[in-house]
């Protein structure tokens, strides 16, 4: 008799214990959550402010200003259960990265004035910065999701954590990177071409050509690898199709630099030679050729005005959609009870 009641009295003080524990993490994990959602929607929010003109005026000052707060919150109060702050003190740790990546303006990149005022080694480096600190931000928020998921377990507290974000492949800030690369690339290289040509500069235009060429080359297999971000073929299909415009163009930029080329070739001979029947030949070859591509410029610079204006629009269609997702529903974090022989789970949907 007196083992069952000593029993019945150790199980009662085990369950109001673990009730007790569910009394201190529920709170804990509704209060920290909101700082946790914020700092992981502010990545996605910037994730397409990487190129000019893509994002509100502001939207970084914004999101700095509000990061930086909530920092100096988290580390006031040092939210705890049991006297554990490790989870905090690991939302802190994130929380100060991106505030890092705000600071130094990693993902700022102007495509029209950079290609004026540097060269193709310092924008790719740029760019390996930016994908060095894309990289550790996604991998931090993953090791961020795993560790709230331990502090709860190791409290008492059996949770099923669903993330709709798709932590694990194609995240959704990183997925941006990707193809917005690609295509910063390509526009970085025709602004130089473009350039080149108007100087009638013919050793530069030749290489912008090239450089140009190896980036729609390079961007047709990289495109590829990056698919679709889940069941959203949006992207994929637009970057697609901006490489393919491209290459067609590059058969316009070839004749324009044919052009230049016979332009200076004629300058050069009559300089040495006097204008003979074959000079005033090669003088009308060149002007047939040159009112093609003249007829054709204009027809050329509308398409290319449409497609990137275009690209713009499905840009930001592509995050409003992605970012109503997580503000009303994806980024939600649901915690929600089982019993002690059901372990909890990361949802890697």
């Amino acid at each position: 008799m007196k083992k069952t009641i000593l029993t019945i009295l150790i199980l009662f003080l085990y369950f109001e214990s673990y009730a007790q524990n569910y009394k201190k993490i529920e709170p804990y994990i509704e209060t920290i959550t909101k700082y946790e959602k914020f700092a992981a929607k502010a990545v996605d929010d910037y994730s397409i402010s990487i190129y000019q003109d893509s994002r509100r005026e502001g939207v970084r000052e914004t999101l700095l200003s509000k990061l930086r707060e909530d920092k100096l919150i988290l580390s006031k109060n040092m939210f705890n259960v049991n006297n554990d702050t490790s989870y905090t003190e690991g939302l802190i740790d994130f929380i100060s990265l991106i505030i890092e990546y705000f600071e130094k303006n990693v993902g700022e990149f102007n495509i029209d004035k950079d290609a004026k005022t540097i060269d193709y080694e310092e924008f790719e480096e740029r760019f390996r910065t930016y994908n060095f600190y894309a990289d550790k931000i996604e991998q931090k928020f993953i090791d961020l999701i795993q560790l709230k998921e331990n502090f709860a377990l190791k409290h008492g507290m059996p949770i099923k954590i669903q993330y709709g974000r798709d932590v694990y492949i194609n995240q959704f800030f990183r997925y941006c990177g990707k193809f917005i690369e690609i295509i910063a690339k390509i526009d970085f290289a025709d602004i130089k071409l473009q350039e080149a040509i108007e100087a009638k500069n013919s050793f530069e235009m030749t290489y912008h050509f090239d450089q140009l060429q190896s980036y729609l080359l390079q961007g047709k297999i990289a495109i590829e690898k990056i698919g679709n971000f889940k069941d959203n073929n949006r992207m994929y299909l637009q970057v697609n199709s901006y490489i393919n415009a491209f290459l067609k163009y590059q058969f316009q930029n070839k004749n324009k630099i044919d052009l230049v080329i016979k332009y200076n070739e004629l300058n050069t001979y009559a300089s040495i030679n006097k204008k003979d029947d074959y000079y005033y030949n090669q003088v009308s070859i060149y002007n047939n050729n040159r009112t093609i591509v003249q007829q054709q410029e204009p027809v050329f610079l509308t398409e290319k005005s449409n497609l990137v204006t275009h690209f713009y629009e499905e840009l930001k269609e592509f995050q409003r959609e992605h970012l109503e997702h997580l503000i009303y529903n994806e980024i939600k974090i649901k915690n929600t009870l089982y019993s002690n022989d059901q372990l909890s789970i990361v949802n890697k949907d």
